[in-house]
């Protein structure tokens, strides 16, 4: 332990010891005596002792004829660093965004009337914004500060802005009237923007991290020059620091995993078949179908309790869809059925892997080249895009979107049909299974199947795992939400399992329903 009492009494020479470190920081990390005495108005025997105890705690060294920072301050540094879930969280989301758009991405609190950058991650290009970490900028003419003000209340603003309006730039706001206009427009598009306010030449969008109550306690930001960061182009950057943004307040206010007790599960089969796949629920009628892969049968258990074959089909199914207009839609490799139609289209050149129909009936299939695209009538495809990896499984969202499985991926994809925009939603570690369906839970959030993960799991709107509920066998292979959101049917399989996992797993092969609620 170093001698506590190295640093001289006196609360004055403590102001005096951060004037040291602080010239010692802004003359490049090295200074010499003669600067360090005029700079800190210091005589040579006041500010020779300083130095010295400062030298005995690690904070300044000697080197040569200077003295730098000690070594100590990156002990400091790291420990500031490495106690913030805050940063530590962020610094995925800085490094996307930063990847994503090859410009410089920011973490930024609030720091009394201002804010406070304590997170960069630099971007490619030569000419780049390069805002110092540490730096303090004003609130009202930066977008990291507008999205803290945006979601302040506004006594609260108003005190933070009292006589700070200050013009940077030609281009910053002062006008009181004009900065909340300016605020009502950052809430209601979920991002903020400096348009040269602050530098000109340089724009920067930026979003609020906000906490469960609506309370902002960070904000991240891209920055860049005008020339590259366009008026235009900051829609879409939008759209990026504010997803960025998101993802960060979700890790850092994780839900309670949950778990569902072994007496709730109930199967709702009597006899267990093969392979079930794609459960669908009929809010109407109340009556729950899906389709057995290696049976080659569609099957409905109605109110009652009743399971029955609604149809029988001379080849293995891949898929099964249920669409509004014609009913149920069968998928084999090479053609997709509509038994209550008694039709059947040929695919044109290709093999499915999967499929499924979105809110417009829409046939969405995947296929063996790793291609999803959208089934034409003739049984060719359009809006076609290549995937990362096979789909074992699709699904559509209440949202239009449609989710891709890959279960030897351990992925889970969303594509947007409007974007034509295909984007990463979660991984799963192999170690908790492999993903085989996804089901819409309806308010923000998605049910997983796993085959391999004795569970299925829940996720929230940024893929993250909310709560995992057990199951009594290995391998769910398709699960959906009926009875108003009470209930998850999840669909198993026991093709080609060996007898001593079956004594284990006995149940294998059956449908469970799982009471869940919307929590």
């Amino acid at each position: 332990m170093k001698d506590p009492k190295a640093i001289p009494a006196g609360a004055a020479l403590i102001g005096k010891a951060i004037d040291i470190l602080e010239a010692i920081s802004h003359n490049g990390g090295a200074a010499d005596h003669a600067l360090l005495s005029k700079s800190c108005n210091l005589s040579r025997p006041t500010l020779y002792r300083i130095l010295q105890a400062l030298s005995a705690r690690g904070l300044v060294r000697p080197a040569d004829s200077q003295f730098m920072l000690g070594y100590g301050f990156l002990d400091m540094a790291t420990q500031v660093w490495a106690s913030s879930d805050l940063t530590t969280v962020a610094a995925g989301e800085l490094k996307r965004l930063r990847d994503i758009t090859g410009e410089t991405a920011y973490l930024a609190v609030m720091e009394g009337a201002g804010v406070l950058s304590i997170g960069r991650f630099q971007g490619a290009h030569s000419k780049r914004s390069s805002a110092a970490l540490g730096s303090v900028k004003p609130l009202h003419c930066t977008s990291q500060g507008k999205a803290f003000l945006a979601h302040l209340p506004q006594a609260q603003r108003d005190r933070l802005l009292e006589g700070s309006l200050v013009a940077l730039t030609e281009r910053t706001i002062t006008d009181p009237i004009l900065l909340d206009v300016e605020l009502a427009k950052t809430r209601a598009r979920g991002y903020a923007l400096d348009d040269e306010e602050i530098v000109m030449g340089t724009r920067c969008v930026g979003a609020p991290v906000l906490d469960d109550s609506g309370m902002p306690i960070a904000a991240v930001s891209v920055a860049g020059p005008s020339f590259r960061i366009t008026l235009a182009r900051t829609e879409y950057l939008g759209q990026e620091v504010k997803e960025a943004a998101h993802h960060i307040a979700a890790r850092l206010t994780p839900r309670k995993v949950g778990q569902v007790s072994a007496l709730d599960y109930l199967p709702v089969t009597e006899q267990p078949g093969f392979h079930g796949l794609d459960p669908h629920w009929n809010a109407k009628s109340g009556v729950l179908s899906w389709a057995d892969r290696y049976a080659s049968a569609l099957l409905q258990r109605d109110t009652s309790g009743l399971v029955t074959e609604a149809a029988t089909f001379s080849k293995r199914i891949e898929a099964f869809a249920m669409t509004k207009a014609v009913g149920p839609a069968v998928f084999h490799e090479d053609e997709v059925v509509f038994p209550e139609l008694g039709r059947r289209t040929p695919f044109i050149g290709f093999k499915v892997l999967a499929g499924c129909a979105d809110q417009a009936d829409n046939l969405w299939v995947s296929t063996s080249e790793n291609r999803l695209g959208r089934l034409r009538a003739d049984g060719s495809l359009i809006d076609t895009i290549d995937l990362p990896c096979a789909a074992t499984s699709l699904a559509a969202m209440q949202d239009r979107s449609v989710f891709v499985v890959s279960a030897e991926g351990g992925s889970l994809h969303r594509f947007d049909p409007t974007t034509r925009r295909l984007r990463l939603f979660a991984n799963i570690s192999r170690a908790a299974g492999m993903p085989s369906g996804v089901a819409d839970a309806g308010d923000g959030g998605y049910w997983l199947a796993l085959t391999g993960g004795w569970s299925v799991l829940r996720l929230n709107d940024v893929g993250e795992i909310s709560q995992s509920s057990a199951l009594p066998i290995a391998d769910a292979t398709g699960l959906c939400v009926g009875e108003d959101g009470r209930a998850l049917f999840v669909t198993s399989a026991r093709h080609r399992l060996r007898r001593e996992e079956l004594i284990h797993a006995p149940l294998s092969g059956h449908v469970f329903r799982l009471p869940v609620g919307t929590g």
